[in-house]
């Protein structure tokens, strides 16, 4: 593997980095694709050439594609005989397996001839005439060759044709790229099916046709940034329409293929979460978010962020989406490196945390620290860092003995043992007020055991070897937390007094704590996946009710559901601030909310860019602009609850209070005579002075008002 992929995450640990990259795939698990198996790859018509420039002028974000020249021609051999000049595809399959490749030469020259003659092929067509009859399809029916050969030999098949439908451009696959698909497909579960294994291959295959002229600001091809973001989600045991959506996920922005060919070629559940991420992308006013911004505000950020899905998997994809960015933010200038950091450490870290992906949220935070405070986060990676060979001798010395005692309870469980996070310690040393040597779980120790009763069994077994720390105990199995995490975490004093924090769990709580939401996604063997269920699932752990024992899916989605998104909506004001608002609100509460005097004068507003009724309902995500007159205010009809103008109490208030004063000569005067005639009728004396004093008011105008 090239030295750019086998440094994925640079960190200045090298047992830190270990624990926030990502592990490299089992040797053995390569998929071979059976003979019987055809691997089809639509062909369409489109056109070649894009526009080099960015939306709206500016400038790339790490994330975002530049586009590059078309790569040129593989040389081809002089020894190359006149029909592989003709179709250097057939030449590439041919050296793979032979006997595959005439059938391929034959389909390959079939959609040639085909396309020639074809007036669809002009490159004015757009991608949505794959959804036409055109559509072209080239079947490989490979026999008993590595998914890396496959790759090569798609690659090297003419792409879409241009506007000259003899000339075609092809792309020899890079060595990087082929070594991360190696890695994507080497770690994809053994229990996938051979359509999951399909539906990510054919993802994959779109996904590098459509990138095939851009390259990331680093310099390295595009088509790299997908694929990683979809190791992420493996490492997660992500379904195969998760994978899909994670490799197709930018193709719908920055390429010339739309929702509507990811939904025809690749079925609703992927287009829907493509075009998740994809309107995700809008709320890019995130980087608006400074250092100091008020917790408050970046709150509203990730609930808007939860809210504007009705699939949690569109998030998960948008944090490995994140964290594949955050892992090559290096190529960036330095303010936008910061930026984007801060922007990382308070807006997707804690959706991580609250999602409960904690490996996720981990590495989100070592790097965005990394990148705030350098210095801070060496010196602390330093002192981890000393008299390392030491500390790892100590770490299976305590290992051993832990399990030894265990064992003689006949309690079997996974001990492991693992230095503590950088910023986790950095935000501990902070909140207690200690330094680095006086941090108690520096070291932290992870015992998995069977059930629940053996938890507890274990936690006296370490009370009883090392002496624990007071006020260092915490039983989150009888209290979890608000995002659903269960473990009992204790500290100790081992007995050179050196501290160290113990975590206790089972193994389905250890599933929870290492992949949070993503495992209610991971695949089981012999199990049917429940596609209904995946789609339902859409809200924030930390604002989920939690119930125990959930036994089925349907039971699962009654204790995942809330109330707080459903009745609130998140939009913004033209300058990105997020507005949060009761569900059913409209351009006067939002007015009303921004500013008194803005709600008397509204008289309209442009919602995304189009003009709105008052009545207008608002939704989650969208641009609120308010059209105000000079003068004037609300009118009586605003608080007719027939006409809806208004949802909020607020504005209902200043609407109440507004008509009050303009109308004040009139209540006065209807106010006396109201007075007068209840004063009568009960018989009562008394001046208007003193009922006004009774009622808290120096002047007995206020009071009739």
């Amino acid at each position: 593997m090239s030295k750019k992929n086998k440094n994925r995450v640079s960190t200045v640990e090298s047992d830190v980095a270990r624990q926030n990259g990502i592990q490299p795939p089992p040797p053995n698990n390569a998929h071979v694709i059976s003979p019987e198996q055809a691997i089809a790859i639509p062909i369409t018509n489109l056109d070649e050439s894009r526009p080099n420039h960015q939306p709206n002028g500016k400038e790339p974000e790490n994330n975002e594609a530049v586009i590059a020249k078309p790569a040129p021609k593989r040389a081809l051999h002089q020894a190359d005989t006149e029909e592989s000049h003709n179709n250097p595809a057939a030449d590439k399959i041919d050296s793979v397996n032979g006997h595959a490749a005439s059938n391929v030469k034959h389909s390959i020259s079939d959609a040639k001839n085909s396309d020639a003659k074809n007036p669809a092929s002009d490159a004015k067509n757009n991608v949505n005439a794959v959804a036409t009859p055109e559509l072209k399809t080239i079947k490989l029916n490979p026999s008993q060759i590595t998914h890396k050969q496959i790759f090569s030999a798609l690659h090297s098949l003419p792409p879409l044709p241009t506007a000259d439908a003899s000339a075609f451009i092809e792309i020899e696959p890079e060595t990087e790229e082929i070594e991360a698909l190696n890695g994507l497909f080497g770690r994809l579960p053994s229990y996938y099916s051979q359509t999951d294994y399909d539906l990510v291959l054919k993802a994959y295959v779109v996904a590098s046709y459509a990138h095939r002229l851009q390259r990331r600001q680093s310099g390295e091809a595009y088509v790299l940034h997908p694929i990683e973001v979809t190791w992420i989600l493996a490492d997660l045991r992500m379904d195969a329409d998760t994978l899909a959506a994670g490799l197709l996920h930018d193709v719908a922005e920055d390429t010339q293929f739309d929702i509507a060919y990811i939904e025809n070629h690749f079925g609703a559940a992927v287009s829907n979460m493509v075009d998740g991420v994809t309107k995700l992308k809008r709320i890019n006013q995130l980087s608006n978010v400074r250092q100091g911004i008020a917790d408050q505000k970046a709150e509203s950020l990730r609930k808007m962020f939860l809210a504007m899905v009705e699939d949690v998997r569109v998030v998960l994809i948008k944090l490995a989406d994140r964290l594949h960015n955050m892992r090559t933010l290096g190529s960036q200038p330095d303010h936008k490196r910061r930026r984007i950091a801060r922007e990382t450490l308070e807006i997707f870290a804690p959706l991580a945390n609250r999602l409960g992906i904690w490996q996720i949220k981990w590495e989100l935070e070592d790097i965005s620290f990394r990148y705030l405070d350098p210095s801070t986060y060496k010196q602390l990676a330093k002192a981890m860092a000393q008299k390392r060979t030491e500390r790892e001798k100590w770490v299976e010395e305590v290992k051993a003995e832990l399990e030894r005692e265990l064992s003689k309870q006949d309690i079997q469980a996974e001990v492991t043992g693992r230095p503590k996070h950088i910023y986790s310690i950095w935000r501990k040393m902070q909140r207690k007020g200690v330094n680095f040597e006086q941090i108690y779980d520096v070291h932290g120790f992870r015992v998995v055991v069977e059930n629940e009763a053996q938890c507890y069994a274990a936690l006296g077994i370490v009370h009883s070897l090392w002496r624990p720390i007071p006020g260092e105990f915490d039983d989150y199995i009888a209290n979890p937390k608000d995002n659903a995490y269960r473990s009992l975490h204790t500290a100790v004093l081992s007995r050179t007094g050196r501290p160290m924090e113990v975590q206790i769990r089972t193994r389905e709580m250890h599933q929870f704590a290492e992949y949070g939401i993503a495992a209610h996604w991971r695949y089981k063997e012999q199990t049917k996946h429940d596609r209904n269920f995946e789609d339902k699932i859409a809200w924030l752990r930390q604002l989920m009710e939690w119930r125990q024992d959930v036994t089925d899916a349907s039971e699962f989605i009654d204790s995942m559901k809330t109330d707080v998104f459903n009745d609130r909506v998140y939009v913004f004001t033209p300058q990105g601030e997020v507005i949060d608002l009761p569900a059913g609100s409209t351009p006067i509460d939002f007015a009303y909310a921004i500013h008194t005097e803005l709600g008397h004068r509204c008289r309209g507003a442009n919602v995304d860019g189009r003009l709105v009724p008052l009545d207008y309902k608002l939704s989650n995500g969208e641009q609120v602009t308010v059209i105000a007159a000079k003068r004037g205010g609300p009118t009586r009809d605003w608080l007719n609850p027939n006409l809806e103008y208004v949802a909020t109490q607020r504005a209902r208030s200043k609407i109440r209070n507004w008509l009050r004063k303009q109308n004040r000569d009139e209540n006065i005067r209807q106010g006396k005579q109201m007075l007068d005639k209840e004063l009568k009728r009960l018989s009562i004396s008394l001046s208007l002075e003193e009922i006004a004093h009774i009622f808290n008011h120096e002047k007995p105008d206020d009071f009739l008002a």
